[in-house]
């Protein structure tokens, strides 16, 4: 079978981590991607994906990327442009988009990381932990220069092109008139103009998978034994038997009440689609190579999150990938079968104020 090549790129691609992410993305950058082999190297903490590597002809460094040596091991990699493709956990995406600026490399990532310790330094307050003020440091950095995609996985990533594909749609059923928005702040005001009181991203049990009763059995020992890692882990894949991901968004509170749009993908499916993959990989790592494809084809952007990228290009190039992609609506508010077993706090006049929807 033949796969259509999104971009063409002659300079390397490093990836940093291999792990279920950086092994699903592989084989979508080598499908679409057409890029010499000899100049793609992984670098990876430890060896469990070597094998894969080696058999597609890739480069592989078993190296652990720290705050002391990330530039003396990628500056020599990078030194004449490239794109750093990054899928690890536990390295600096501030410093490796500062490196890839300075370099004049391409950079993608999945999630914006800190260094070890960036999410429990006690010296640090809990606002100072979160993923919030990770992103408004990275974003501070921004300048000219290079092209460096930020947070763009499935959630982020994905779900904001999701969102203005749907509102796309909520407007044509609406029969709002509207060219389509080509700022931030035009979809704010289609969103307002449609009526449109909230979004909500929703996966399975809101935000949080629902893992097997086994995972779960684990996570209270965890727990238990005051979060320090058990001695013996082993990732999961090829041992999951069945199940659905079903990653969409939720607009509501406009005249048709709610409109859910997504992305439902099957084990089964991800696995016939592509090697080294399950349902909620594939709609991350799809979302890499077409980030990275987007990124190559606008070199000189700077920082920019999935907000700034034309999300009609990115679903186009997502879409062989991500399953189903359906639209329904739903008549079901946040008042139905509220305050019949006790009293609650509730705004009956308008089913979709944010009172009725916080969890308290």
């Amino acid at each position: 079978m033949t796969h259509p090549i999104y971009a063409r790129y002659d300079k390397p691609i490093v990836m940093i981590g291999f792990g279920s992410i950086g092994r699903g993305s592989l084989p979508l950058i080598l499908r679409h991607i057409d890029s010499p082999r000899d100049k793609f190297v992984i670098i990876s903490p430890d060896d469990y994906g070597r094998r894969i590597a080696e058999s597609e002809n890739i480069g592989f460094k078993k190296l652990a990327l720290t705050r002391d040596n990330y530039r003396a091991i990628l500056t020599p990699l990078l030194s004449g442009g490239g794109f750093l493709v990054n899928v690890s956990v536990e390295v600096s995406s501030i410093d490796l988009t500062e490196l890839c600026r300075e370099l004049g490399a391409l950079y993608i990532d999945t999630c914006i990381e800190p260094w070890p310790g960036g999410y429990t330094d006690p010296k640090k307050s809990l606002p100072q932990r979160s993923n919030y003020a990770l992103r408004e440091e990275a974003l501070s950095h921004r300048q000219p220069g290079s092209t460096a995609v930020l947070a763009h996985g499935a959630n982020p990533g994905l779900v904001s092109h999701l969102i203005k594909r749907a509102m796309t749609l909520l407007a044509k059923d609406l029969h709002h008139p509207t060219a389509m928005p080509t700022s931030g702040e035009g979809w704010a005001t289609l969103s307002r103009d449609m009526g449109i009181k909230g979004v909500h991203i929703a996966e399975r049990c809101h935000y949080a998978y629902h893992p097997c009763n086994d995972a779960i059995l684990s996570l209270h020992e965890l727990q238990g034994n005051p979060y320090r890692q058990q001695s013996k882990f082993r990732p999961m894949n090829e041992e999951i038997v069945d199940g659905t991901d079903e990653l969409g968004v939720l607009l509501y509170g406009h005249a048709k009440n709610a409109f859910w749009y997504g992305s439902q993908l099957s084990i089964h499916e991800a696995r016939r689609l592509a090697p080294y993959q399950n349902a909620t990989a594939l709609q991350v790592t799809s979302a890499v190579v077409a980030g990275m494809a987007w990124a190559i084809a606008h070199p000189q952007m700077g920082i920019v999150e999935a907000e700034e990228m034309d999300h009609e290009f990115i679903l186009n190039l997502m879409k062989p990938y991500l399953g189903t992609l359906a639209g329904n609506y739903t008549s079901w508010t946040p008042l139905e079968e509220r305050g019949d077993l006790f009293p609650e706090d509730l705004d009956c006049a308008d089913a979709w104020q944010f009172k009725n929807v916080i969890v308290r």
